[in-house]
C-alpha cells in the first residue's frame, strides 16, 4: 500500500477482504484470477481486465483467489453521496478518476451535504476529533434539532453522527499509522481508550489490525 496525490493506492493476491466503507470509494480492477463480492443479497462475479467500483452505501467482502490494484478515495469531494447500483464490469476509465466515476453514476439531486447546519456539525467534530461529544452538544453547535441532525446525517453519510466521527477517527489513525506513529499513540491522540479499542474498531472497518495495516504500507 502507498499513497500518491492523496489517494490511498493498493496492489497484490489475496484470497478474501471484507471492508464497512465511511465515507469512501473504491476502485479496483482484477488484473489475474477471479473474485465473487458481496453487498447485502447482491452478488457479483469479476474476472481479469474487470473494473469495478465501490461506493460508501454499504458493507462488501469479496473472496476468491486474485491479483488486484485498488485505488481509495478518502475524500471524493464533488463525489461526495452519489451511489453506485451496480459495481461491476465498467470499462476502463478515461479522463480523470472523478470525471470517470461522476459521469458513470449520471445525474443527481442536490446533496443533503450542503445543508449549513450539517456543516457546522461536521466541523465541529472535526476541530474535537478525540472527544467524546454528545448528541445535545452537537446539536447545539449545528444550530439545530437533535432529531432534525441525525436525519441530515443518516441521508449525507448513511449513518448516525456518532459512527461518523469513529469514521474520521479510524481515518486519522489511518494517516498516522503510514507515517509510523506507535499503535498506542496513535490510540491516545484519536480518542481510543487503549490499542485494544482501536484494535477492535480497525479491525471491524478495514479486516486487517493497525500493526498489519502498518506493516503493509510502503512509505516513501
Amino acid at each position: 500500500m502507498w499513497r500518491e496525490d492523496g489517494v490511498l493506492l493498493m496492489r497484490g493476491r489475496t484470497r478474501g477482504y471484507a471492508v464497512e466503507p465511511r465515507g469512501e470509494y473504491v476502485v479496483g480492477r482484477i488484473e489475474a484470477g477471479a473474485m465473487r463480492a458481496t453487498r447485502g443479497q447482491e452478488r457479483w462475479d469479476f474476472r481479469a481486465g474487470d473494473v469495478c467500483v465501490w461506493d460508501a452505501s454499504a458493507p462488501h467482502r469479496g473472496t476468491g483467489d486474485w491479483i488486484a490494484w485498488l485505488a481509495v478515495l478518502e475524500d471524493p469531494g464533488p463525489l461526495h453521496d452519489i451511489e453506485f447500483p451496480d459495481p461491476a464490469g465498467h470499462v476502463a476509465p478515461t479522463g480523470t478518476l472523478t470525471e470517470w466515476l461522476h459521469d458513470l453514476a449520471g445525474p443527481r439531486a442536490p446533496l443533503v451535504a450542503d445543508d449549513p447546519a450539517l456543516t457546522r456539525a461536521r466541523d465541529f467534530l472535526g476541530d474535537h476529533l478525540p472527544a467524546t461529544v454528545t448528541l445535545d452538544e452537537l446539536a447545539a453547535a449545528a444550530g439545530t434539532s437533535k432529531f432534525r441532525l441525525v436525519r441530515l446525517f443518516r441521508a449525507a453519510t448513511g449513518m448516525p453522527p456518532h459512527r461518523y466521527q469513529l469514521a474520521q477517527r479510524i481515518r486519522l489513525a489511518r494517516r498516522m499509522l503510514e507515517r509510523g506513529v506507535p499503535i498506542a499513540e496513535v490510540a491516545a491522540a484519536t480518542g481510543f481508550a487503549d490499542q485494544s479499542h482501536l484494535h477492535r474498531h480497525f479491525r471491524r472497518g478495514l479486516d486487517l489490525t493497525p500493526r498489519e495495516y502498518a506493516r503493509r504500507f510502503r512509505r516513501p
